[in-house]
């Protein structure tokens, strides 16, 4: 197998890290919708997905021949499209409202992810892998906490604070607080969502599924966007104008490239990596992510959140060292073990 899956999950989530900055941006400072920026990305990640298949439609056909089961394709496609629609909104409302290397770390939530793949894959992650899941984990509780008073840390999930009461809060701890609800409901909405995709790249054409599944994203967001707006024609010329102003489109140009190209890569590292170590390694983004945010988009700037940005900088490390743990268990995709095994056979 070779490092090369490694690299292409490496790279995409490099890719991974630059696209929520751009996002924030379009929505803060060019004033458009979450809808709007929804639909572009999604559009251009199914073009390029498609454009891919045509391109290399061998590849991906011989990818997975001996393993194809097209009934158990068809509903990962339909599982990772629905999980998908709540993953993109409330990730994209979390972002609106709170700093990007504020809501990186969160998108580390991975227990979730490893024990329902571990189930459903029998992918049991081995020593080193457990240590890396573990360290990704604890890095991510403790950013979560950020701003609370120490004995909080002894109180898991402490759910009043992301679902509780927002009546009488500081706005920018009103919105910490949403962007937590947000960032919970949204790796709720991953864990079904990546697992899913697995069980599509293992069952058959990942790459024709990418295309099928962003195609219906994009349709499923411009029409609730459209209904929004009043139609239409309007959605269409009030988009088009904000365009123009300041060449807005080159960015919306970038962010679909990187939208497009990032699910591509990891296409064909699912078949070869334990799909928990592939949400695993993912995170790596959120180190790409922080720095983008810090030094480039200059969040958190002035010496009196020096301290906050170390801080959140520091754990976003941890995430990485993390990430290199899994990348040294010597565990392997598996095909048919777990429940998806019993699927494939029948």
């Amino acid at each position: 197998m070779g490092m090369w899956p490694y690299f292409l999950v490496l790279l995409s989530v490099s890719i991974g890290g630059i696209q929520p900055n751009i996002q924030k941006w379009l929505m803060n400072k060019g004033r458009f919708t979450k809808f709007e920026v929804l639909v572009v990305r999604c559009g251009f990640t199914s073009l390029c997905a498609f454009i891919a298949f045509f391109l290399f439609q061998g590849y991906w056909e011989g990818l997975n021949a001996s393993h194809a089961n097209p009934r158990l394709w068809l509903f990962a496609l339909v599982a990772t499209t629905t999980a998908n629609i709540g993953v993109f909104y409330y990730e994209l409302s979390a972002q609106k409202i709170a700093e990007v290397s504020f809501l990186a770390p969160l998108s580390g939530m991975t227990p979730g992810v490893v024990a329902f793949a571990g189930i459903l894959f029998g992918e049991i992650p081995g020593t080193m892998g457990r240590v890396g899941i573990a360290v990704i984990a604890a890095a991510t509780y403790i950013h979560a906490r950020e701003g609370c008073l120490f004995k909080e840390y002894f109180t898991p999930f402490y759910v009043w604070r992301a679902f509780g009461s927002l009546n009488n809060l500081p706005e920018l701890e009103k919105h910490r607080r949403l962007a937590l609800r947000y960032a919970y409901l949204g790796a709720l909405c991953a864990t079904v969502g990546l697992t899913s995709d697995g069980l599509m790249a293992r069952s058959g054409n990942a790459v024709q599924g990418l295309g099928l599944q962003f195609g219906t994203l994009m349709v499923i967001f411009f029409v609730w966007h459209i209904v929004k707006v009043g139609g239409p024609v309007v959605a269409l010329r009030v988009f088009a104008s904000k365009a123009k102003r300041e060449a807005n489109w080159k960015k919306f140009l970038w962010l679909g490239l990187l939208a497009g190209c990032s699910p591509i890569l990891l296409a064909s590292a699912y078949v070869y990596l334990p799909v928990a170590y592939v949400g695993a390694l993912k995170r790596v983004s959120i180190v790409v992510g922080i720095l983008i945010a810090l030094f480039f988009f200059r969040e958190l700037k002035g010496r009196k959140n020096r301290w906050i940005r170390y801080r959140r900088l520091t754990l976003g490390l941890c995430v990485v060292v993390g990430a290199i743990l899994i990348t040294l268990d010597p565990t392997k995709a598996t095909y048919d073990a777990g429940f998806a095994g019993l699927l494939m056979h029948h």
